[in-house]
């Protein structure tokens, strides 16, 4: 495909327009993106998260404050993040600055998840190491008695923007000359020019 007839766009509406395409083409998850980040030395990590929201505000997910990317953009507040469709042969790689949500958002968004999925974020640290999984399931088991249905947040839930300063789409060729573009964040507009393959 061409990414020329598209260019006039604003680059979230193109994301969105793309996530839906890859959701009618059969992605099982077609909003999960590899989120790196990286501490203020630099040491990068990556992991698989989902989006919970894109609109032009930017990209928000959730996680737990203690978790490794919660400890790295404590220290370093920017991240970047790439969605891959293998169903449409496109991808699109996002970079900005990462601001926390408001708890009170974040209380809303916890509150839709399921009792049994609440329970488990209440009881485990994420990425902490798991000395005992069956103390960890008798700990689970104990907040189901304490809180049978909806209960409150979970210690470290924080949710997080991604606000875009950058973002570049990529869709394969068979030939190799992919297309490819750049928009970069000028304030309120973009600016957006295409990349060699």
């Amino acid at each position: 495909m061409s990414l020329s007839p598209l260019l006039k766009q604003h680059p979230i509406d193109l994301l969105l327009e793309w996530i839906a395409q890859a959701r009618s083409a059969g992605a099982r998850r077609p909003k999960a993106m590899a989120l790196a980040t990286a501490t203020l030395n630099g040491l990068p990590s990556v992991r698989m998260v989902i989006a919970r929201q894109v609109d032009h505000d930017g990209i928000t997910f959730y996680t737990d404050a203690r978790s490794a990317k919660g400890r790295d953009l404590a220290a370093n507040p920017r991240a970047a993040t790439t969605f891959y469709w293998p169903e449409l042969s496109r991808s699109v790689r996002v970079s900005g600055r990462v601001e926390t949500l408001p708890h009170t958002q974040t209380e809303a968004f916890f509150a839709g998840y399921a009792p049994a999925i609440q329970r488990a974020m209440r009881v485990s640290t994420q990425s902490a190491p798991l000395a005992d999984r069956t103390a960890l399931e008798r700990a689970i088991a104990a907040d189901a008695v304490a809180y049978p249905d909806v209960g409150p947040i979970a210690p470290g839930f924080v949710g997080y923007r991604l606000v875009p300063a950058e973002m570049e789409f990529w869709a394969e060729a068979d030939d190799a000359l992919h297309d490819r573009a750049l928009f970069t964040s000028q304030g309120e507009d973009w600016r957006v020019g295409a990349l060699q393959p």
